[in-house]
């Protein structure tokens, strides 16, 4: 059998992965086009790319934990934190906890809680303390606040003394209550060409929504009734910690600049 060849409308050769192709006439002419066959297939032993992540999720073992008990493991685990080092897994139960009790809010001060404004910027201070660290495994080795953070956090009395640890860390140990699981996930991605895996549609999702510029009303007599209370009113000692706190923060800071 004879290889069947193609020609265009002025008699020309042409080769034989073109086609014609008819299109329907708009303007009272005839038109056709080439329509170019796709003859770059995938080969059936090329291998998809395959990237394998880790994710690292902390799983809490008791669903009826309060606020409050939250803030109870947390500056447990800051005690232990400051008097005797931190891996990678007191850290990422420190943050786990942390942003419980955080929550949505844009400033620690917004917090109605006096021990829970004081436990997220300490927490704050420490993780920003800790960010040159290298945790190479979860339990070990051991990595230390620097001295000078330590030392202030000690002296200015922004947590529990070892007494009280003690009488706490029996029920309230962090360990007891957050479990640490680590979930393998295999993506699967098959790409062509030259695309990318990731493209800038993604960038600042979520942002250009209604709801992403709303703002909180302050609390009020008239909106929330008589219980309604202000973040802004602190205690006298609380001012003095926060000062603390504060001036641990503008340190970091700047040793970050420099």
């Amino acid at each position: 059998m004879k290889n069947q060849k193609s020609y265009s409308s002025d008699g020309s050769f042409l080769p034989s992965n073109l086609t014609l192709r008819e299109q329907s006439p708009t303007s009272g002419s005839h038109r056709v086009t080439l329509a170019q066959s796709n003859t770059k297939k995938r080969s059936i032993d090329q291998k998809p790319d395959i990237s394998t992540a880790i994710h690292l999720t902390i799983q809490i073992s008791n669903s009826s934990l309060t606020r409050r008990h939250f803030r109870l493991m947390l500056e447990c685990l800051l005690f232990e934190i400051v008097y005797q080092g931190v891996n990678l897994e007191k850290y990422l139960m420190m943050e786990h906890l942390m942003s419980l009790l955080f929550g949505s809010k844009s400033d620690p001060l917004d917090l109605q809680n006096e021990h829970e404004r004081r436990l997220v910027l300490l927490s704050m201070i420490i993780m920003r303390d800790l960010r040159e660290k290298d945790f190479s495994s979860l339990n070990e080795p051991l990595e230390y606040l620097s001295e000078e953070i330590s030392g202030e956090i000690q002296l200015n009395d922004l947590l529990m003394n070892e007494r009280t640890y003690k009488s706490r860390i029996g029920y309230w140990n962090p360990e007891r209550f957050l479990k640490i699981r680590i979930v393998s996930v295999d993506t699967l991605i098959d790409r062509s060409g030259n695309s990318e895996r990731y493209s800038s549609y993604c960038k600042g999702y979520g942002e250009s929504h209604p709801s992403a510029h709303y703002k909180k009303t302050p609390p009020s007599f008239e909106l929330d009734g008589k219980n309604a209370k202000d973040p802004s009113d602190f205690s006298l000692n609380e001012i003095c910690r926060l000062f603390v706190l504060n001036r641990l923060e503008i340190r970091l800071k700047f040793r970050k600049k420099n």
